[in-house]
C-alpha cells in the first residue's frame, strides 16, 4: 500500500426540494399546454366541425396571445403584485381553464362552440402570469451571495465555484 491518505470526495453540487419541485411543475405544466395546442386544431375540425382555416386562424390567434401575454403580466408582476400571489392566482385560472376545457368536451353537445374559447383563454392568462414570475421565482431559491435571505436555498454551496455549478445545473433544467 501507499502511504498516502485517502482524500474525501469534493462535494458535488445538487439542487435542494424547493427547486427540483419547481423544475417538475413547471414541465406538468408545460405538457399540458403543448397537449393543449397540439391537439386543437384537430379537436376543432374534427369534433367542433370548424372548416380547417376557422380553426387554424383560431389556433394561431390564442398562440399567439398566450406568448404575448408573458411580455404584459410580467411587468404587472414585477411592478404591482408580490411573486406568490402572481404564481398562486396564475395557476388558479389555469387549472381552472384546464378544468373548464375539459368540462367543455365532456359536454360539448350541450354547450354551444363560442363557449370554447373561454376556458382556452383562461389557460392563456393563467401561462401569462405564471411562467415569468415561476422562472424568478426559481431563480430567487437559488440564493446566490444573498445574505438576508433565511429560506429554503438551492445553494447550499460554500464556494463561488460550487453556487455556480448549482446555479448552471437549476437553468439546465429549466
Amino acid at each position: 500500500m501507499s502511504g498516502k491518505k485517502p482524500t474525501a470526495a469534493p462535494p458535488t453540487a445538487r439542487l435542494s426540494r424547493a427547486c427540483v419541485m419547481i423544475i417538475v411543475v413547471a414541465s406538468v405544466e408545460r405538457f399540458a399546454y403543448k397537449g393543449v395546442a397540439s391537439n386543437l386544431v384537430t379537436y376543432l375540425t374534427e369534433v367542433v366541425e370548424m372548416s380547417t382555416s376557422a380553426a387554424a386562424k383560431s389556433v394561431s390567434a390564442w398562440s399567439g396571445v398566450t406568448s404575448m401575454l408573458p411580455l404584459l403580466t410580467a411587468v404587472l408582476a414585477d411592478s404591482y403584485w408580490d411573486r406568490y400571489s402572481t404564481i398562486t392566482a396564475s395557476s388558479l385560472l389555469y387549472v381552472v381553464g384546464l378544468i373548464g376545457l375539459t368540462l367543455w368536451a365532456l359536454l360539448h353537445t350541450r354547450i354551444p362552440c363560442s363557449t370554447l374559447f373561454f376556458p382556452l383563454y383562461l389557460i392563456s392568462i393563467g401561462q401569462g402570469g405564471y411562467n415569468p414570475s415561476l422562472q424568478a421565482f426559481g431563480a430567487d431559491q437559488l440564493n446566490i451571495g444573498d445574505d438576508d435571505d433565511d429560506g429554503d436555498n438551492c445553494a447550499k454551496a460554500e464556494t463561488e465555484e460550487q453556487r455556480s455549478k448549482v446555479k448552471s445545473l437549476f437553468f439546465q433544467w429549466w
